[in-house]
């Protein structure tokens, strides 16, 4: 018997130039998406969890290199150390070695490191007044410390670079240190938690918060266009804060609660 094939009629053709269906590629990117904020969200967990663990004198340690990075600096004023001085002696604080530094900038800000450093310069120091009004940026600033908040920002960075480099990323720019730095814009929950460890501070070492709203009242009070110079020096501080009329309906309803107890 000879054999004869059969003709197919049909074929599956599945070759069409080795393009993936663009349904396929959304899919693709939204796991990859999704798998990257799961990553993210599940090490910054563990950063948190972390820096806990890590003793306040070995964080000074760890950051002594940040603050060859803020200078040049100028002699802190009397008035301005006295009332840091008066904070940083409460009993509630963590065993941080905290200095105050004063930098020769017209910018309106304040800020904190890793370790207990806190800046202030020159511009914030001369808009506001009252040792009250002062006690409470500085305050802000050392809730930023105590809560560890720096740290968290920096060990998520660690964490997630080194996640990276096991898939292959090159991360190299993300452990510069002047990236470290220029990351500790805090998020609007911590800017919350450290108005709130603040003022409760600012209280504990007057008796009262009256008058430390100052710089919050002159922020929201200031009508200014974008080419005003106090609008400029201000531009720092407010790219990195959250809006000031919600952080100062908080600020006096704690205000009123701490002083009515």
């Amino acid at each position: 018997m000879r054999f004869r094939p059969r003709r197919l009629h049909t074929t599956a053709d599945i070759s069409r130039g080795g393009k993936e269906p663009i349904l396929g590629r959304i899919k693709g990117i939204v796991s990859a998406v999704v798998l990257l904020g799961a990553l993210y969200l599940g090490l910054g967990i563990c950063a948190d969890l972390a820096v806990n663990l890590v003793p306040p004198r070995t964080e000074a340690q760890w950051f002594a290199w940040a603050e060859d990075m803020v200078e040049p600096t100028l002699p802190v004023p009397d008035d301005l150390q006295l009332v840091f001085n008066k904070l940083i002696l409460d009993s509630q604080l963590d065993d941080f070695p905290y200095h105050l530094v004063y930098l020769p900038s017209e910018d309106i800000n304040a800020f904190a490191l890793p370790g207990g450093m806190i800046a202030v310069t020159q511009g914030l120091y001369e808009n506001v007044r009252t040792a009250e009004g002062r006690a409470l940026v500085l305050g802000h600033e050392i809730g930023h410390v105590q809560h560890r908040h720096g740290l968290q920002r920096i060990g998520r960075s660690i964490l997630l670079a080194g996640a990276l480099s096991l898939c292959g990323v090159d991360t190299a720019t993300v452990l510069k240190r002047s990236q470290f730095l220029a990351d500790l814009q805090f998020s609007r929950s911590q800017e919350s938690e450290s108005d709130d460890f603040g003022l409760r501070l600012v209280h504990r070492t007057f008796g009262t918060t009256l008058g430390s709203l100052e710089f919050f009242e002159n922020l929201e009070s200031l009508q200014v266009d974008s080419n005003d110079t106090l609008q400029g020096q201000l531009g720092t501080f407010l790219r990195t804060h959250p809006r000031t009329s919600d952080r100062l309906e908080d600020l006096r309803a704690l205000a009123e609660e701490l002083d009515g107890a």
